[in-house]
């Protein structure tokens, strides 16, 4: 087993500590600012639902390039269930009439 000194796991803990406020930022940000589109703007809930997985998809393009747009380890019905569920749609959807702390509750699980 390979030791650490402290000042090395005080940075491993500083980068993981700083990567998960990252992600709940981006969860937390994704939910209030689709509510606050729907709520006070002409938004739609496609147009919602196009501009984020069209942002996904430029942003992972490089990545299906090189690895195909297929998990390969649930194959081509489990990528299509997955992308279908992928949670905009009827999350949007759910913040037309529900508060943005219960979709904050419930999309995550």
């Amino acid at each position: 087993m390979i030791q650490e000194d402290n000042s090395t796991s005080l940075l491993h803990t500083l980068k993981g500590s700083a990567w998960g406020v990252f992600v709940v930022s981006i969860w937390a940000g994704w939910m209030v600012f689709t509510r606050l589109d729907l709520v006070q703007s002409t938004l739609t809930v496609s147009d919602i639902t196009a501009i984020r997985f069209g942002s996904a998809a430029v942003i992972l393009l490089p990545v299906l390039l090189r690895h195909g747009a297929i998990a390969r380890s649930v194959g081509l019905g489990g990528t299509l269930m997955m992308v279908a569920g992928a949670g905009a749609p009827y999350a949007a959807t759910g913040l037309l009439f529900a508060p943005t702390a219960i979709d904050g509750a419930l999309i995550p699980g």
